[in-house]
């Protein structure tokens, strides 16, 4: 109750110093801000003088989270287990090679998002010796990270879950040593907006036997044929979890036109719900826009269904129309939300986000004069 308070003080960004105070009680070992914008580096301070047993730490939009917070908490005895920040871009690399080597022991989980410049190779390379029993990771839009850095999280041999986002150009043999390196232990993998190749599919088919999530976006460069060998005869167990969008061929002169097979497409799809259709909760297929109706079709044709799906994105696949809707919430009877935006085929009323006038008013329910009450 109190850190769903907290979500909602910060959805207003009403998180300041005062009502940050109702948060921090002795004894806590779980502190989280989800919007820490409105808050100074004295506030961020005041979290480890109040809550000096805190094991995990959450903070989004920490821009105040700089060197001078992070030299207070070096002076502490406080050991984290987990830490998680968003947005803390004014730590210096000095600092984050002090905080790996001295509190970097007890580290289970540890989550950087949106560093810019700050925390590159360097950093990684101190992962493998300074943090023996982390076992989740997560670097997101990242632009100091290279190739080079990336060989280091191979080495990380607890590794559990993995998330890799860097805004740099890096390619594909470092991630192909990482999942030679840990693919094995791996629960998740989640790759974005990296330029790499089937060699990497290649290696998670060889590698990886525990994957229960997959999400491998913003890709130009795998083929609907490596997708299809990674699902099939895959000794890992069925997925729970798939996020492919935007794993698609681009072409400024025609989108359609896709000779070489780029992207998640029919195969892959139909490779896909083969192997852990039965399992699947989460499918996100945003325009993956080379499959092809007859496979819409075939995939959820009438004598198939997928009791476990709940949610589903089909946003900008070209072939979506009423009937493979229809055919959809039949094979899925216990789906809560399928997103269907941009596809010019779908005009039911029942659905939000399809490019007709009619279609963009059904976000609610009508009322007892037809109009829609939101």
């Amino acid at each position: 109750m109190v850190e769903r308070l907290s979500g909602i003080l910060c959805k207003k960004r009403e998180m300041r110093s005062d009502p940050l105070n109702l948060f921090l009680r002795p004894g806590n070992d779980r502190v989280t801000v989800y919007d820490g914008a409105r808050l100074s580096s004295d506030d961020y301070i005041r979290i480890f003088q109040y809550c000096p047993t805190v094991k995990d730490l959450r903070l989004r939009d920490a821009v105040q989270f700089k060197n001078k917070v992070m030299d207070h908490f070096l002076s502490t005895k406080i050991t984290l287990e987990k830490l998680n920040l968003h947005g803390a871009n004014l730590i210096d690399d000095e600092r984050w090679n002090r905080f790996f080597k001295e509190k970097g022991e007890n580290l289970k989980a540890f989550k950087l998002h949106y560093t810019d410049g700050h925390f590159g190779d360097e950093q990684l390379a101190l992962l493998p010796k300074t943090c023996p029993n982390l076992t989740r990771l997560k670097i997101v839009h990242n632009q100091k990270v290279t190739d080079e850095g990336l060989e280091h999280i191979a080495k990380i041999s607890s590794l559990v879950h993995l998330t890799i986002n860097i805004y740099g150009q890096t390619s594909s043999p470092p991630y192909v040593e990482i999942i030679n390196g840990v693919g094995p232990a791996l629960r998740t993998l989640c790759i974005d907006k990296a330029n790499i190749d089937d060699s990497v599919l290649e290696a998670i088919h060889e590698n990886c036997q525990n994957i229960q999530k997959l999400r491998l976006t913003d890709n130009e460069f795998m083929t609907d044929r490596g997708f299809a060998n990674l699902f099939s005869n895959w000794y890992n167990p069925p997925l729970t979890y798939i996020d492919f969008h935007k794993c698609r061929h681009i072409d400024s002169n025609d989108p359609r036109d896709n000779t070489d097979g780029i992207g998640f497409s029919s195969l892959g799809f139909e490779a896909l719900m083969a192997h852990s259709g039965k399992t699947l909760k989460h499918v996100d297929i945003n325009s993956c826009r080379h499959i092809s109706l007859e496979t819409f079709e075939r995939v959820f044709a009438v004598d198939k269904k997928y009791l476990d799906l709940t949610f589903m994105n089909i946003s900008f696949c070209q072939a979506v129309n009423d009937f493979v809707v229809g055919c959809i919430f039949r094979s899925c009877p216990n789906i809560k939300q399928l997103v269907v935006f941009g596809n010019f085929g779908v005009r039911s009323k029942i659905l939000t986000g399809i490019p007709t006038a009619m279609g963009m008013q059904t976000e609610g329910t009508e009322d007892g004069e037809g109009r829609i009450a939101g």
